[in-house]
């Protein structure tokens, strides 16, 4: 049974994430200054201890120590999947604190002051809210601003699961969004399809800048159009895997089976142990004939004595070779009249095949179960504040005037489109956390 807002939603396993900056502790000067972020003409492997972390020695062995291009792969159709953007807002003491399309958001709040929350704080909620997008007060102070999280694979690299790289760049946002909607009409897909993630220089004139040069996120490609139209019909694996290596399949050869052995020639006592084809299937009816099979019936009668042509009775197969079962004639005559009528065996085997009822799923109103605890359990792992049993029922109370001692009990008050909001509210909330 799916659940509108849950069931449709996946989430990648995520091996590690790239960078396109380093932290620094000097200024221009030289002097000591606070760490601050400086952006390179390189991609940045994961630090120490960091997700990733452990693999920064096949990442260097396929691409380099300081990277300008990845060989990549997308594993999904799905743009939202591979390539999420929003307006993301962000503070020191709480993170993420707002996400918004331009139209709508999900907020984190302080419940007391309904401005966004502080070190202070000590009870928030969750507010879905209009998003002003560059009008935003957030956004012209430099809090908040436009995000990409670009997911894909390295095929090279070990890991079932994707690589991520957050850019705030308008540039390299238009770019990948612009590759992607070329690459689907060149190819027909974006899943699949081997492409480079490349690191390039450009120049920009910000408003009431002088111009300067930047390095912006791209996606390309060495085929030919040729060769993309020739790709396009292949399957992804072929793709990814490239064509044989016929050049290694020789080498191959060689090595394991040398000229030399091909061209040699068998002795006359080699050639003399070796059978041909006719002496095999010879060598092998004989075996066959010469094999004793005891009835299967339980009369105690054998095939000893009999040939291959005079074995007669119930076999399990057409061919005797590959079966080591036999049941006399007489056996099988006894047998056929029990087996014609219907016997209470057969009745008890119809009861017993009789499919199980179907185990229906607990629910609390309009919201499943399952899906309910599991997520107030990350909540209280995560010790998430605007998750708590506590700030979840006050949010039920202001929004669809339902009290309750427990969330079950409230989540069983909701109507319809109160349960789909509230299942939504909590998933975004999730989501974040």
């Amino acid at each position: 049974m799916p659940i509108k807002g849950l069931t449709e939603k996946r989430r990648m396993p995520r091996i590690g994430k790239f960078h396109l900056g380093i932290k620094v502790t000097k200024n221009k000067k030289g002097e000591d200054c606070k760490p601050y972020p400086k952006a390179v003409d390189y991609f940045v492997y994961p630090e120490a201890d960091a997700e990733g972390s452990e693999l920064v020695e096949q990442l260097t062995k396929a691409f380099g120590e300081k990277p300008k291009e990845l060989r990549i792969i997308f594993p999904l159709e799905d743009e939202e999947s591979i390539a999420s953007q929003y307006y993301r807002c962000y503070t020191r003491s709480r993170g993420l604190v707002c996400r918004g399309d331009g139209e709508t958001s999900m907020r984190v709040l302080d419940a007391k002051t309904g401005h966004l929350p502080t070190q202070e704080t000590s009870e928030t909620a969750l507010k879905e809210m209009s998003c002003e997008g560059m009008d935003c007060p957030e956004y012209k102070s430099g809090q908040c601003r436009e995000v990409m999280n670009l997911q894909f694979m390295l095929p090279e690299i070990s890991g079932m699961g994707v690589w991520q790289i957050d850019t705030s760049s308008i540039n390299s946002i238009k770019n990948i969004n612009s590759c992607l909607e070329m690459i689907k009409a060149i190819y027909g897909r974006v899943a699949m399809v081997p492409m480079l993630l490349t690191l390039e220089k450009m120049a920009v004139t910000p408003p009431g800048g002088t111009k300067k040069n930047v390095y912006v996120l791209n996606i390309r490609s060495t085929d030919t159009m040729i060769e993309a139209a020739i790709k396009a019909q292949k399957p992804p694996l072929e793709l990814v895997s490239g064509p044989p290596d016929f050049a290694q399949a020789e080498e191959d050869i060689k090595t394991l089976w040398p000229q030399s052995e091909q061209d040699r020639k068998l002795s006359e006592s080699e050639a003399a142990e070796r059978m041909t084809p006719e002496e095999i299937e010879k060598a092998e009816a004989e075996e066959i004939a010469s094999l004793v099979l005891v009835c299967a019936g339980g009369c105690g009668k054998t095939t000893e004595g009999m040939t291959k042509e005079t074995k007669v009775g119930e076999f399990k197969a057409d061919d005797i070779a590959q079966v080591p079962e036999w049941t006399c004639p007489e056996c099988v005559a006894k047998r056929e009249p029990e087996e014609a009528a219907p016997g209470k065996e057969e009745q008890t085997t119809a009861l017993v095949s009789q499919p199980e009822p179907e185990q229906v799923e607990e629910m609390f109103g309009l919201v499943h179960g399952e899906w309910l605890r599991e997520t107030l359990k990350i909540f209280e792992e995560k010790k998430t504040k605007a998750g708590s049993e506590k700030n979840i029922l006050s949010f039920m109370k202001v929004n669809y005037k339902v009290e309750a001692k427990t969330v079950f009990e409230g989540a069983a008050k909701l109507k319809e489109g109160e349960a789909a909001h509230f299942t939504k509210m909590l998933q975004d909330m999730r989501d974040m956390v």
